[in-house]
């Protein structure tokens, strides 16, 4: 997940993943638990071969398998999963 934060939503997994998990709770604890929630993601984001990606850390499928490992005990009911490409934004 690449990120060039500082703050405690930066750096480490556990602060890369931190807003979602954040904003899982807070979604949780205000909708009935019959209500789905869900979240969609991006796989891989394809910067592993730049210079960026590798200065900032890139989102590889190892790292989303771990992510999604922990989405259950969140309460998350369903998973959409896509591919986006940063480097594609990030040099247009």
């Amino acid at each position: 997940m690449t990120s060039p934060r500082t703050d405690k939503y930066g750096g480490s997994f556990e602060n890369r993943t931190r807003l979602v998990f954040d904003v899982i709770q807070a979604v949780r604890s205000v909708i009935a638990r019959i209500m789905p929630p869900f979240v969609r993601i991006s796989a891989i984001d394809w910067m592993e071969k730049t210079k960026l990606g590798r200065e900032l850390g890139d989102k590889d499928l190892e790292s989303t398998i771990r992510f999604v490992k922990l989405l259950p005990d969140l309460g998350v009911d369903l998973l959409d999963i896509g591919s986006a490409s940063n480097y594609l934004r990030l040099n247009t």
